[in-house]
């Protein structure tokens, strides 16, 4: 039943059980006050009656004595005496709105007054005072004497009881107010009681059955956290049943996810995996016993370090220090499988700070680097091979196009100036071929120097000169400088290409600017022209080998397809960076960075 209410009921009640309770216990106090209320005003009447009777017989005692002490008191002065006497007595007594009732001690007591005063009455008629004012003092009646010394005789004898009634209530009037308080402390103390025990009896069961659930819940909760699945449900409507029905819910789904993702691992081509952050092995899919011949068992727990070649173990290293600081990125090393052989990976990684794991796909790229080996070796083998014929064919080429060998007619000279053109155009490809593997392979070494970001650009824009002149192109800049650590030579060369590439696709009696931004600690030169811009599709290919550009292919310009892969080398070889900015119709710019010099002494240029 209380698994039924919601935690706003629950709380309700919780609430309104001690409230009523209280309120109960407020009215009964209320009660009782008003009784002791009313109490005291009936002893105050009584008291008051009493009083009134007090007077009446002090009246009627003073009375008589003056009328029967004719020496001392006057004629008139005892018929005043005696007519305010009479006065009173002819008044009915008001009791007020005493209850005789309640009051049955004041019974006898009353009737004894009222026929007193009745009695008062029948002697004042017949006393010659009636008769006329020469009457009184004159005439004595004994009989008349002897029923006022009744009256007063009674008189006194009400008075005794008055005083001994008086003297009851005055001695029981403490012990009634200390029965009344007695009974209050009590009322209260076991309300007081009676409250809190129910409130803790209330708090006990529902904390009971909220404990219980409650502990139903975070077991339930525990166990998905651990990956098992759960089942059944604590029942009820409250919310803590809606949490558990979620929690089961959610192991019903997270079971089904476990599954696909389960299936997507063990039959994946790649191998999926997760490393913590010492760089174990922590989770690893079915496809490892495929590609590497290990079982995930067999890999659980061990260093990646472990399992690939000494050669590639720093730049392992390395590329996971980095991802770990940037959050993603990719790496290649080589892998040694179980039977011995080596296989190449790239390791595409993302670092997750939440979890501290770093979540791994790894691609088997090992035909596709033989392919590559197989192609560079064809290449660097072809181009040493071609450079040295094409070399001595330009030589001849060019000799017989100057006339050494004769006067030749021009439109032999026509074709041979042509020949002599492609075979430069094709031994500038060999070149570039001889040295993007060079560059690739790490088989050049740099020659570090410092050296001014200006004269780099000024030797760029010398060797470009002509060209330039001969496209009709202005090359503007750099107005700043800066002392760069780097090789001259290879830096020239990246800004040659760069502005080669510049000056061939602006349109003539236009600018190309250079500019020199120094920065804290690398300096960036950067390249812009006023050509048709690059598509957001081609942007990311610029650098690539072989990669023309619409522009190109629109403007029929040649080239290898080298030169920026050159450049994108060159730049990374000097720890620096590379990128381009440009949009359609509005010029593209070519930017590097490169380490500025700093002198060891004192941090200065």
């Amino acid at each position: 039943m209380l698994s039924n209410l919601n935690a706003k009921q629950t709380g309700l009640i919780l609430v309104l059980v001690p409230i009523v309770i209280e309120l109960s216990f407020v009215s009964v106090l209320a009660h009782e006050l008003i009784q002791s209320g009313k109490e005291y005003q009936r002893l105050s009447h009584v008291k008051a009656i009493l009083i009134e009777m007090h007077k009446m017989q002090d009246m009627l005692v003073r009375t008589f004595y003056i009328l029967t002490d004719k020496d001392t008191h006057s004629y008139e002065e005892r018929k005043a005496h005696y007519a305010e006497l009479m006065n009173k007595f002819s008044q009915p007594y008001t009791w007020g709105q005493l209850n005789l009732a309640e009051n049955p001690e004041l019974q006898s007591l009353v009737e004894d007054a009222e026929e007193l005063r009745r009695t008062a009455i029948a002697v004042g008629k017949t006393t010659p005072v009636h008769r006329g004012i020469s009457g009184i003092g004159r005439m004595t009646n004994r009989r008349q004497n002897e029923t006022l010394i009744h009256i007063a005789m009674e008189q006194e004898r009400l008075a005794k009881e008055i005083i001994r009634i008086e003297t009851s209530m005055i001695k029981h009037e403490p012990e009634d107010f200390k029965n009344l308080q007695q009974k209050f402390i009590g009322i209260i103390c076991f309300g007081f009681l009676l409250n809190a025990g129910v409130a803790f009896l209330l708090i006990k069961v529902f904390v009971g059955v909220m404990q219980q659930r409650v502990h139903a819940v975070v077991q339930k909760g525990e166990q998905l956290a651990l990956g098992h699945s759960v089942s059944g449900t604590i029942g009820g409507k409250d919310e803590l049943a809606e949490v558990d029905r979620v929690i089961t819910d959610a192991s019903s789904i997270l079971a089904e996810i476990r599954w696909t993702e389960s299936a997507v691992l063990d039959n994946a081509a790649d191998v999926i995996c997760s490393l913590d952050e010492k760089m174990r092995f922590s989770t690893v899919g079915a496809s490892s016993s495929k590609l590497w011949g290990m079982a995930p068992d067999e890999l659980m727990h061990k260093s990646i370090m472990s399992l690939i070649t000494e050669e590639t173990a720093e730049t392992t290293k390395y590329s996971l220090d980095r991802i770990h600081e940037e959050g993603e990125g990719k790496f290649e090393n080589v892998v040694k499988t179980k039977d011995g052989s080596f296989r190449d990976a790239l390791w595409t990684v993302t670092w997750s700070p939440e979890k501290q794991n770093y979540y791994c796909v790894v691609n088997d790229v090992t035909e596709m680097r033989n392919v590559d080996r197989l192609k560079k070796r064809f290449i660097a083998m072809a181009s040493h091979d071609i450079r040295s014929p094409l070399t001595a064919i330009s030589i001849v080429l060019q000799g017989l196009n100057t006339g050494k060998r004769g006067e030749l007619p021009e439109g032999v000279k026509k074709e041979l100036a042509r020949a002599d053109s492609n075979s430069q155009r094709l031994l500038s490809l060999v070149n570039d071929f001889l040295e993007l593997e060079k560059l690739e392979a790490n088989k050049f070494s740099l020659d570090l120097a410092p050296v001014a970001a200006s004269e780099v650009c000024e030797s760029a824009k010398e060797t470009l000169a002509g060209l330039a002149a001969a496209a009709q192109i202005s090359v503007l800049g750099p107005k700043s400088d800066t002392i760069l650590l780097g090789d001259e030579r290879r830096l020239v060369q990246v800004v040659t290409n760069l502005l080669s590439n510049a000056i061939k696709f602006s349109p003539k009696n236009s600018s190309v600017r250079m500019s020199i931004e120094p920065g804290e600690n690398k300096a960036t030169i950067k390249v812009c022209d006023e050509g048709p811009g690059i598509s957001p599709d081609d942007l990311p290919l610029v650098f690539d080998k072989f990669q023309q550009t619409k522009a190109k292919s629109e403007l029929n310009i040649k080239g290898t397809g080298l030169g920026l892969a050159i450049v994108k080398n060159i730049v990374e070889a000097h720890g620096g960076e590379v990128g381009v900015i440009s949009e359609l119709g509005k010029g593209t710019t070519f930017w590097f960075t490169v380490p500025r010099y700093r002198d060891t002494e004192d941090g200065a240029e």
